[in-house]
């Protein structure tokens, strides 16, 4: 997009054409790219990218800003701690539930996680991403009564994004440990290797920790 505000969307259009046609085949360095613009949009490169952009670390200054409402909606909810009305929480999408779930501050307190059980209607959720976010927040913060309920997902889902966090947030916990650990020995052969030994680190590092 900064490119585009530099030499205008006709010239960028153009150039973008140019440049899948020079390369649809095969790949290209970073070196190689610049060459290319700098043959194809003179100027361009000093004017609206240059070393920042190409090389340097983090978000250039001149990058635009992203507006991202519906995500900055619910981090600020989670952020005063605020538990949305049922009216707002139905023009919520599944993933701006799940986001709310992961940032919303820990401990969550025991009035807190049955508000927030009622409102989002998570016993009644079948997301695998809210399902597991709400896991996550429940045992960091010692909420001893989703045992049966952590038991059943871990049952039904084995993709690394959801058991690593899981199970790395139940071995930091004292109360779940000796639970997940005797769990996880009767599901090991259901997971990937891969995922295996992402689980039994986590254990170790709680173990070291």
């Amino acid at each position: 997009e900064a490119l585009e505000v530099v030499v205008g969307r006709e010239a960028f259009d153009a150039f973008a054409k140019r440049y899948i046609h020079a390369f649809r085949f095969s790949t290209i360095t970073t070196h190689e790219f610049v060459e290319f613009l700098r043959e194809k949009l003179p100027g361009a490169f000093e004017k609206g990218l240059g070393w920042e952009w190409i090389w340097a670390p983090g978000m250039p200054k001149t990058a635009i800003p992203l507006v991202r409402p519906l995500i900055g909606e619910v981090q600020d909810y989670a952020a005063r701690r605020e538990i949305p009305s049922m009216e707002t929480v139905d023009t919520w999408k599944p993933i701006q539930i799940g986001l709310y779930l992961e940032s919303f501050p820990r401990p969550a307190t025991a009035d807190e996680l049955d508000t927030l059980e009622r409102r989002l209607k998570l016993s009644s959720s079948h997301n695998a991403d809210i399902a597991c976010n709400w896991l996550m927040l429940s045992v960091e913060s010692g909420d001893e009564e989703n045992q049966s309920w952590i038991s059943a997902f871990l049952k039904s889902n084995g993709r690394m994004k959801y058991l690593r966090p899981l199970y790395k947030a139940l071995a930091k916990s004292d109360f779940f440990r000796p639970w997940a650990q005797d769990l996880y020995k009767e599901l090991r052969t259901s997971y990937h290797p891969i995922a295996q030994q992402a689980i039994e680190r986590a254990f170790e590092e709680a173990k070291r920790s």
